[in-house]
């Protein structure tokens, strides 16, 4: 199986600067629904104009650049809709770092590696409504990555989270 991990581009912090690549979009005070951000969202590499977010929560300051899983089994992602948490079941999504912890926390060998593809990676899919606006958007994203701060602080340093995201729930 080959590694996705080569293929998924890191953004530099040259990359940041250069807002002809990345376009920063600030989700307090965007116009842009969940719809408009997937649209600009790439599926792994980057082009002209891919958005990216800052999101501050306890002082740090998060970057977050999206993906859309072209090139990934959604059976390898860890669901996160505007109410649940989907992995071998559905969870509530009040249960987010519990099932986090679970999943990709555990040093024993979970049922999630079956098809995790890498150790070290975290991937997450966000599939909210389409209409859902920027500050909902935030709120999913500042939980996730809250919710993986917590496992990669306490089971491994080198967990990498990978965010993509998908309208398929809401568009059937």
């Amino acid at each position: 199986m080959r590694s996705l991990e080569k293929y998924l581009i890191t953004p530099s912090k040259e990359h940041f600067d250069d807002k002809s690549v990345l376009t920063p979009i600030d989700l307090d005070t965007t116009s842009l629904s969940f719809w408009d951000i997937f649209l600009m969202t790439p599926d792994i590499d980057y082009r002209k104009n891919v958005p990216f977010f800052e999101i501050e929560n306890d002082s740090n300051i998060k970057r977050i650049v999206p993906f859309i899983p072209t090139h990934v089994k959604l059976t390898e992602l860890m669901t996160i809709t505007m109410d649940s948490v989907i992995t071998d079941k559905r969870y509530n999504l009040s249960d987010l770092d519990t099932v986090m912890q679970n999943t990709f926390g555990n040093q024993e060998v979970s049922a999630f590696y079956d098809y995790r593809e890498s150790q070290h990676a975290v991937r997450v899919l966000i599939d909210i409504d389409t209409s859902s606006s920027g500050k909902e958007l935030k709120k999913i994203l500042l939980k996730t990555t809250d919710a993986f701060d917590k496992v990669k602080n306490t089971a491994s340093d080198s967990l990498y989270l990978y965010i993509y995201f998908s309208a398929l729930r809401s568009l059937y």
